[in-house]
């Protein structure tokens, strides 16, 4: 049995946030409150543009340049750690239109691909045929704060995407599962972040964690310590919580209650990954261990 994971590694533990905008507040304020909620660092992606992040600097906090690629009909995209200031996304699209294209050439200048928020407005925002398709992007979000619209009972909005996750998952692709806040108004904020284990908090340490997995999702609950062994997987939380470990196809494989929890190995998983969730409702994801 060959087990593969990302959480081996030396380092700390980083918060951050990828999906953040500023067109509705001053730039300034929105890095000075996201420093205040002991956040390490800060996508900045706001629509079809890149932010000029050259100059501006918040102690404590890295900032990372980011666009979210926008078409009036089309599933949005993150790219992260990329500084072209253009979205060549059009508004109309056929076929996969030109996604590929875009993957490709923020990978080729460094950065990532992040698919965004698969249930805004509808079930299949992001078609599942068209995502299997793709290739390069690292990962989906698996939770977007933005998508809980209390002022709108009949949309469709759904901010948890870990079913879309375990599809493409048990297909055999290997992505990672993000969240976010995706800050339009100060109501998102905190609500929704990654947890990078990297060797420190500088932009390169940061994006070369994140590309590889090392990171686990958050809507609140915190994770202390992630292990795994070549039979084995243990992990410790900071708060009591119900721990679920989670197989292909989205298969509940173990559940256990308190602050640490185990699951050993069979070998026919595919993979396995873990949902924790405190007594307040918050959650945490980690990323799979392919088995």
């Amino acid at each position: 049995m060959s087990v593969n994971h990302i959480y081996g590694g030396f380092g700390s533990w980083y918060k951050g946030n990828l999906h953040t905008h500023t067109e509705y507040h001053e730039l300034g304020d929105v890095i000075k409150a996201y420093r205040e909620y002991f956040y390490d660092f800060l996508a900045i992606s706001n629509h079809r543009r890149c932010t000029d992040l050259e100059g501006i600097e918040e102690e404590g906090i890295t900032l990372l340049p980011a666009i979210e690629f926008k078409g009036k009909k089309n599933p949005h995209m993150l790219g992260v750690n990329v500084t072209e200031n253009y979205d060549k996304l059009g508004d109309e699209m056929e076929g996969d239109g030109n996604y590929q294209q875009l993957i490709d050439e923020v990978t080729a200048a460094g950065g990532f691909s992040v698919l965004a928020h698969p249930h805004y407005r509808m079930e299949d925002y992001w078609p599942l045929d068209m995502m299997k398709r793709l290739q390069g992007y690292i990962g989906i979000e698996i939770y977007n704060e933005n998508l809980i619209k209390p002022h709108k009972p009949k949309a469709a909005h759904r901010p948890i995407a870990t079913d879309v996750w375990d599809t493409l998952l048990s297909s055999g692709r290997k992505i990672w599962g993000f969240a976010c806040d995706d800050f339009h108004k100060w109501g998102h904020l905190g609500r929704g972040f990654i947890v990078a284990l990297a060797e420190d908090n500088s932009a390169a340490s940061l994006i070369a964690a994140i590309k590889k997995g090392s990171f686990y999702a958050s809507t609140g609950n915190l994770i202390d310590e992630i292990s795994v062994y070549e039979d084995r997987i243990r992990i410790s939380m900071i708060n009591e919580s119900c721990i679920k470990f989670i197989g292909k196809d989205g298969k509940e494989l173990k559940r256990t209650c308190g602050f640490t929890g185990e699951y050993g190995f069979v070998g026919n998983e595919s993979y396995v990954r873990i949902c924790a969730i405190n007594e307040v409702g918050r959650f945490a994801w980690t990323q799979p261990v392919f088995i």
